[in-house]
């Protein structure tokens, strides 16, 4: 798989970083439309740090738990 640039999302890394910086538990929620790089800005945002991230998939009835979690 070709590693593409990360670009255009400086304002949501911010966002993102100040929250990471905070006092506390965080839980922090990333919806959007499909194929518009919320996977990628998640991957960016957690590279360096120590974090949980959790992807869902909309699969119906009789998706697993195993199915949808991925941890990094």
């Amino acid at each position: 798989m070709k590693s593409r640039k990360f670009v255009n999302r400086e304002h949501e890394l911010e966002t993102l970083n100040r929250l990471y910086g905070d006092d506390g538990f965080k839980l922090i929620l990333v919806i959007g439309r499909r194929r518009i790089g919320k996977s990628r800005l998640v991957q960016e945002f957690i590279k360096d740090k120590d974090a949980i991230a959790v992807q869902f998939e909309k699969r119906g009835f009789g998706s697993t738990t195993s199915e949808n979690l991925t941890l990094q």
